[in-house]
């Protein structure tokens, strides 16, 4: 009676199984490489577009021994997930630049104090000439660097806007 009982629970449990399914992407970078994720959030924002969703199913109807890659029409991509992590990232870039620009500022006070008190001694005016000339440097650096975040803030806006 047990072996009749094992035996008919064996057959049940196989009767209701499903067959497994995995979903996984695939996007091509610039330099041609080809990338698999099973994770969306993985996909670079720029390759949303291209990107190509697969499905690993059972093929060949009834024949359960056969699997294959059946490719997904659309892409099953968590839009909000990736949308809150590229608005993390903005913010930490914001922190980093704002960071950069207070110790720009102190920066500047500082040198420009230190040229209040120069005098006439020509290398002390040539290694003022020279902390000016890096500080103008640091700050066209920085204001390239401002401009990339700013233009990066409007494409985010842009594309929350449309959705």
């Amino acid at each position: 009676m047990k072996i009749l009982f094992a035996l008919f629970s064996t057959v049940c449990l196989l009767g209701c199984a499903q067959p497994a399914q995995a979903e996984f992407y695939r996007y091509q970078d610039a330099g041609g490489a080809w990338h698999f994720t099973d994770d969306p959030a993985n996909i670079p924002e720029n390759q949303l577009d291209s990107v190509k969703a697969y499905v690993d199913t059972p093929v060949g109807g009834d024949d359960a021994g056969q699997t294959g890659i059946a490719p997904t029409p659309t892409p099953q991509i968590d839009q909000a997930k990736i949308e809150q992590q590229e608005y993390q990232m903005l913010n930490q870039e914001k922190a980093a630049l704002d960071a950069e620009y207070d110790q720009l500022q102190r920066r500047t006070e500082s040198v420009e104090k230190e040229g209040q008190g120069i005098g006439q001694d020509k290398d002390a005016i040539d290694a003022y000439n020279a902390k000016v000339t890096e500080l103008n440097r640091q700050i066209e650096a920085f204001d390239i660097k401002r401009t990339e975040f700013k233009k990066k803030v409007e494409a985010f806006n842009a594309r929350r806007k449309e959705d």
